[in-house]
């Protein structure tokens, strides 16, 4: 049973994947600049984001979305996804993450010993994502369009 189900989902992606219009490189980097838009702290204000980034750039709209969709369509990852973007940007700065639990006093330094490896681990993850997400994304079209690079 579950083996059908598998194969008729997998066969109406590969359908969907070949029915989207575009050369591979414009819709790789629509889903690619969805990803990175995926990545960033703005939970709320992602498909405004990817709405106007794509009017833009000329990208497509529900590719981006669906890129977004990617990083923070199961509620339960956005967490995981938070804190290692986190966790990366305190590596970077070279602090201990959650330094600031211990000396907590609600001013604009405590939100920035927050915020500053956050936003830092969040671009750093936000680039990287969406790299491999243009690339994976663009192998997989090349293959089922077998179109050549140029």
């Amino acid at each position: 049973m579950r083996e059908s189900i598998r194969r008729v989902l997998l066969g109406e992606w590969w359908r969907e994947l070949r029915n989207i219009h575009g050369h591979p490189r414009e819709v790789s980097s629509s889903l690619a600049l969805g990803v990175f838009i995926g990545f960033t702290p703005t939970i709320g204000f992602q498909t405004v984001l990817c709405y106007g980034f794509s009017r833009i750039l000329k990208k497509s709209f529900l590719v981006s979305f669906l890129g977004s969709c990617l990083v923070t369509g199961v509620p339960w990852l956005i967490p995981l996804v938070y804190y290692s973007e986190y966790w990366v940007g305190c590596k970077i700065l070279g602090i201990a993450p959650f330094h600031f639990i211990f000396s907590y006093h609600p001013t604009i330094s405590y939100l920035l010993s927050l915020g500053k490896p956050l936003l830092l681990g969040s671009l750093l993850i936000s680039f990287s994502g969406g790299g491999m997400a243009y690339g994976i994304t663009y192998f997989i079209l090349r293959i089922i369009r077998r179109e050549k690079c140029d």
